[in-house]
C-alpha cells in the first residue's frame, strides 16, 4: 500500500499500482477462453488413428468457440493415417457435437490433399456449420460443384471462411453452374465483409 497526505494533513492510503494491475490480469486470465486448440502430448508419435481419437476427445470443447489455431499441427499429425483420418474428421465435421464440428473443420482446412469425390461430405459439413472452416478445402478443390456449394452458402453468414474461399477463387467463382449470383455480387459481398472485419 502507498500513503499520501492531503491538503488538510490527513493521511490517505492507496493500493500499489502493481497490485491493481496484477488483480486485473488475474481476472482476465481466469475468465478468458483458451486461445488455441489443444494438441495432446505425443500426438505425433501415436501409432494409429484409434489411439489418437480418444486423445483428441479429451481436449475438444463441448461448444463451438470458432478457434482454429494449431489446426496445421493437428492436420500434420493426423494426415499420417491417410484417408481413414480424413473421413473420420469429415464425419465429425458434420456431426451433432458443436465443439467437434469446429475442431474437425479447422483441421480439415489445413489437410494436405483433396479430390472432387470429397465435395459431398464437405457440403454436408458446411450445411451443419455455415461459413465454417470446411469452406477452405472446397475453395481448393474448385470444381463447379465445389464452387456452387460455396456460392449457395454465402448468404448464410457474415465475415466467414466462405468469403475467404470465394475471394481467393476470384473470377473462377463465376461458372455457368453458379447462377445464384453474379461475379459482381459475390465480389461486392466479400469486399463489404472484409471492410467490416478491418474497421
Amino acid at each position: 500500500m502507498m500513503n499520501g497526505r492531503s491538503s488538510d494533513g490527513k493521511i490517505t492510503t492507496y493500493p500499489k499500482t502493481s497490485s491493481i494491475i496484477g488483480s486485473v490480469m488475474f481476472l482476465l486470465l481466469a475468465t478468458s477462453p483458451a486461445l488455441a486448440i489443444k494438441v495432446p502430448r505425443g500426438m505425433n508419435t501415436r501409432p494409429s488413428l484409434n489411439v489418437c481419437r480418444p486423445l483428441l476427445d479429451t481436449v475438444v470443447p463441448a461448444t463451438d468457440d470458432g478457434e482454429g489455431s494449431n489446426s496445421e499441427v493437428l492436420a500434420r499429425d493426423l494426415s499420417r493415417f491417410g484417408d481413414a483420418a480424413k473421413h473420420e474428421l469429415l464425419n465429425r465435421a458434420a456431426g451433432n457435437q458443436p465443439g467437434w464440428r469446429n475442431v474437425a473443420g479447422a483441421i480439415l482446412s489445413d489437410w494436405p490433399s483433396w479430390d472432387p469425390s470429397d465435395v459431398p461430405p464437405l457440403r454436408n459439413a458446411l450445411q451443419m456449420d455455415p461459413g465454417g472452416w470446411v469452406a477452405r478445402p472446397l475453395g481448393r478443390i474448385a470444381t463447379p460443384e465445389a464452387i456452387q456449394t460455396l456460392v449457395e452458402d454465402l448468404p448464410r453468414g457474415e465475415e466467414n471462411q466462405t468469403d475467404f474461399a470465394l475471394s481467393h477463387l476470384g473470377a473462377r467463382a463465376m461458372l455457368p453452374e453458379t447462377k445464384a449470383k453474379s461475379l459482381e455480387e459475390i465480389e461486392s459481398e466479400t469486399a463489404t465483409r472484409a471492410e467490416k472485419m478491418v474497421a
